[in-house]
């Protein structure tokens, strides 16, 4: 599992060995401050193709050379583990871990600052604990498994669409994943590889942990909801084994409130997170989090759709009640309604 991301690894040891000397050549590092800036700098890389294009790429766009690896290594290289394995599960796991590999890429890059600030510690360590705590998550949904399942969704369309999965599946497994990990992970940049001098929130300690803190919570707010969906699924694996009947909808912890809390605390980390790049003058690298809202939005849809299509007809008529009475992502106290009924699993 941890070896199809070695071409990577050899890749940026090369970089560093071949460019790590270049850091002070103006013309190998041009610095980007805002959205434009940032695509100019990467189609005037593209379009100068010669003897020093690799070292200008590397110095010049870390965000673009991030692209590149990504591209190669994870879209192209993990779609073919997929069609030679006959499933995708490989992604969900490396989901959990790419982002914390993109951090380190920025961190060891040779225009990081040597000793990382505070701030940089600080979201280091914050991507760390969410990468830890999705991956229990996911291991436990999979009973500590590797390959058990992989996505409903990806098995959905490769019914759908048939033989033509195999060229879809390059662009809706490999391709889509790429604007969002890289798109989440662009915070890291911000704070190993500053780009902008108006950094004087950036060196605020109070606001550094407050954030921090803020990060942490939404991080509990996902644990938590995961944690009561997983042993509401436990009780009524056992309520089955013991021929009583399922209970019908979770409403039970902060399930009472939002139909996905879980999906409130991932969006809710994310955009504290981007408060990052906003602090270091690089408000345009929210663009990663808004696109990976609009993806758990998308999915908030579609597994209702599911439940909706797929649950017996009592069970739906119960969900439709849920749907009327809490709010979809938003936790919504005063909405509350009945607690005597409980379901809703998310996958």
């Amino acid at each position: 599992m941890f070896t199809v991301l070695f071409p990577s690894f050899y890749v940026v040891q090369y970089m560093n060995e071949q460019c790590g000397g270049k850091v002070n050549d103006p013309y190998m590092v041009t610095p980007y401050n805002t959205l434009d800036d940032f695509t100019k700098n990467m189609v005037l890389i593209i379009e100068e193709q010669n003897t020093n294009s690799i070292c200008k790429t590397y110095l010049g766009n870390p965000v673009l050379t991030v692209n590149v690896l990504f591209f190669l290594n994870v879209s192209v290289l993990f779609w073919v583990i997929g069609l030679i394995q006959r499933t995708f599960w490989l992604i969900d796991p490396y989901w959990t871990l790419l982002p914390v590999l993109i951090g380190h890429f920025y961190r060891q890059h040779p225009l990081a600052n040597p000793t990382p600030s505070l701030q940089a510690n600080l979201a280091m360590v914050l991507v760390y604990i969410w990468a830890s705590r999705l991956t229990y998550s996911y291991f436990r949904r999979e009973e500590w498994k590797f390959g058990q399942r992989e996505d409903w969704r990806y098995t959905k369309m490769s019914q759908d669409f048939g033989s033509l999965w195999y060229i879809v599946s390059f662009f809706a497994v490999g391709v889509a994943q790429q604007p969002l990990l890289v798109g989440v992970s662009l915070p890291l940049c911000a704070v190993h590889i500053s780009t902008s001098n108006n950094n004087a929130w950036a060196m605020n300690d109070n606001v550094n942990y407050l954030v921090f803190a803020l990060c942490v919570c939404a991080i509990l707010i996902a644990e938590s909801s995961d944690t009561t969906l997983q042993n509401f699924m436990l009780v009524n694996e056992k309520r089955v084994n013991e021929g009583k009947k399922k209970i019908s909808i979770l409403r039970n912890g902060l399930w009472k409130y939002s139909r996905h809390p879980n999906y409130f605390g991932e969006i809710s980390f994310w955009t504290l997170y981007s408060s990052f790049a906003f602090l270091n003058g690089s408000g345009w690298m929210v663009i990663g989090t808004v696109l990976n809202t609009l993806c758990l939005l998308t999915v908030t849809f579609m597994t209702e759709g599911k439940m909706l299509r797929e649950w017996p007809k009592d069970r739906v008529k119960s969900y439709k009640k849920y749907q009327r009475e809490v709010s979809m992502i938003v936790p919504w106290p005063w909405i509350g309604g009945d607690e005597t009924e409980a379901e809703g699993k998310e996958e």
